[in-house]
């Protein structure tokens, strides 16, 4: 099941510049994913790198272009880049759980890296019941260091408050 949700990317080649203006949102990306890997010994303690973004913006604004010049980065760095797309159709609400639960175990043995998943909207709608272990996934995300969890979004009003809460960065408004 990892197999057919989960693409281990191959060789990512977007860099910032094939990416018009979006200047602070490339800012941000860079010192929040690829500082910390370059200088680790300035993110300890109170300035901790973000371990969960949510970039938000209209179909067409360039987050996922964002995400992948990131992990062009990050692959530099010899870090590993994951992404998702999820199809309502393929997976029932507890599949969608274990293979998150898997996703997390492999990008922990392959740190550092990012877990990327596009339209987080599909995952997260209606999946109430599960709530408290998708939580928990996140609490796993930001206990390890070097994951880091960026989600994408058309329209996070469409996304419960605690569940928006759990992003420690909900910047990138790309509108």
């Amino acid at each position: 099941m990892l197999n057919k949700n989960l693409e281990e990317s191959k060789k990512i080649d977007v860099k910032w510049e094939d990416i018009a203006e979006l200047e602070k949102a490339k800012s941000i990306l860079k010192e929040s994913v690829i500082s910390p890997l370059i200088f680790p010994r300035l993110f300890k303690d109170n300035l901790s790198p973000w371990k969960t973004i949510l970039l938000y913006g209209y179909q067409g604004t360039g987050k996922s272009l964002l995400v992948q010049a990131a992990a062009t980065e990050l692959q530099k760095l010899k870090g590993n880049y994951f992404s998702i797309t999820f199809d309502d159709k393929f997976l029932n609400l507890n599949s969608y759980i274990i293979f998150f639960e898997d996703l997390i175990d492999l990008a922990i043995h392959k740190k550092p890296a990012i877990i990327f998943i596009d339209n987080i909207t599909n995952f997260i709608d209606s999946r109430g019941e599960y709530k408290g272990r998708l939580f928990n996934f996140f609490n796993q995300i930001e206990k390890n260091e070097g994951i880091i969890l960026i989600c994408t979004t058309n329209y996070p009003w469409e996304l419960e408050t605690g569940f928006l809460s759990k992003f420690q960065k909900k910047y990138i408004s790309l509108y």
